[in-house]
């Protein structure tokens, strides 16, 4: 049957099973990206104000990505896919305010997140100035010398009468 054929067709027939037997072969690898969501992790684990925060995810990330910040959503968002430049796929967003964040790291094409997750940064706490014990007992001490002191040096007030 295909002998019959010129050798233009049996050109084309060949290009069209090997089309089809690279879909084939790429449908496993596109079911596997299709499976949940990967959980982003953070460094450090618990920041605080202040301190830069690295999002990564299990895998590699390809291509050019930007940073959108919607107050408390945060988005890594891949826009460009280049094969030359895969690297771990680590982000480094900076560093934020005290709150709760929802972080997702999507693809440019609008197909939803790869992997998202949630990081709590706390705030600074604030130390108030504290004496020591030897502090407040040389200033208990300085207190009792110079009120006795005061005490015998002031000069009487006179009363006019």
């Amino acid at each position: 049957m295909l002998q019959n054929r010129s050798q233009e067709d049996k050109e084309m027939t060949m290009k069209v099973l090997m089309k089809l037997i690279f879909i084939l072969l790429l449908y496993p690898m596109s079911l596997s990206y299709a499976q949940a969501q990967q959980t982003l992790s953070f460094s450090p684990a618990n920041p605080t104000e202040g301190q830069p925060i690295e999002v990564s995810f299990a895998g590699q990330a390809c291509g050019d990505f930007e940073l959108l910040n919607y107050g408390a959503h945060i988005v890594i968002n891949h826009v460009g896919y280049d094969f030359l430049t895969c690297r771990p796929a680590v982000y480094d967003i900076g560093s934020l305010k005290a709150g709760t964040y929802q972080v997702a790291w999507t693809y440019g094409n609008g197909a939803g997140p790869l992997a998202a997750g949630t990081v709590v940064v706390t705030a600074i706490p604030v130390t108030a100035p504290t004496l020591s014990m030897n502090a407040l007992v040389s200033l208990a001490g300085f207190l009792c010398v110079f009120s006795a002191y005061w005490s015998r040096h002031r000069r009487p007030q006179r009363t006019e009468g």
